[in-house]
């Protein structure tokens, strides 16, 4: 009696998991057969998939492929993960314009602050040799400010240089990772696959 109720739990464990299209359950038998979805899209999960908290068991699932299904599955990891990097050469391209607007607003600003401060000085103070000593000043502080925005220039584009930098090197042990398993006739798991919006 007990073991009925064991292999119905099971049978119904996996059923369950078969009605979501990640395994397929053979009815009055404990074996699971090939995956109800096409070998493609196991690896490109849909957004929902990705939150899913089932797809971390389909991740545990090792499926012997075909040499033909690999050939495929290695074709469209290398798109994915190209088109993974398109995506972030594009938001930093982006964000670096962005940067250099929200600068130049911020440059802008503090010039006509100093503009205003000049005009004020100049009317309060009539002698050449202090007006000299102003603009020497203010040109001393316009070369700092230049400095300062391109030091900041240079640190974001480091930055965004760093990002662009960590993503190849992770898409690289990635791709040698698929590749190994592609090789050993297993599908890879689907966390291996580049996740849009990293």
């Amino acid at each position: 009696m007990m073991l009925r109720v064991l292999r119905f739990s099971a049978a119904l464990c996996l059923t369950s998991l078969g009605s979501f299209g990640l395994i397929a359950c053979v009815p009055g038998s404990d074996s699971v057969s090939a995956p109800l979805r096409s070998p493609s899209s196991l690896l490109s999960p849909s957004p929902a998939s990705s939150v899913s908290p089932v797809s971390t068991q389909v991740t545990q699932v090792e499926e012997s492929i075909t040499p033909a299904a690999a050939k495929t599955l290695m074709i469209e990891f290398a798109r994915a993960q190209v088109t993974q990097l398109k995506a972030l050469k594009h938001r930093n391209q982006f964000e670096y314009k962005e940067f250099l607007s929200t600068q130049d607003f911020k440059f802008k600003d503090w010039k006509k602050e100093e503009q205003a401060t000049r005009l004020r000085f100049f009317d309060e103070h009539t002698s050449g040799v202090e007006r000299r000593d102003y603009v020497k000043s203010y040109r001393e502080k316009l070369d700092a400010r230049f400095k300062e925005m391109a030091l900041e220039k240079s640190k974001k584009s480091s930055e965004l240089e760093m990002k662009l930098n960590a993503l190849q090197n992770e898409q690289v042990k990635r791709l040698e990772q698929v590749k190994k398993l592609l090789e050993s006739g297993k599908r890879p798991a689907v966390n291996l696959w580049p996740q849009s919006g990293s």
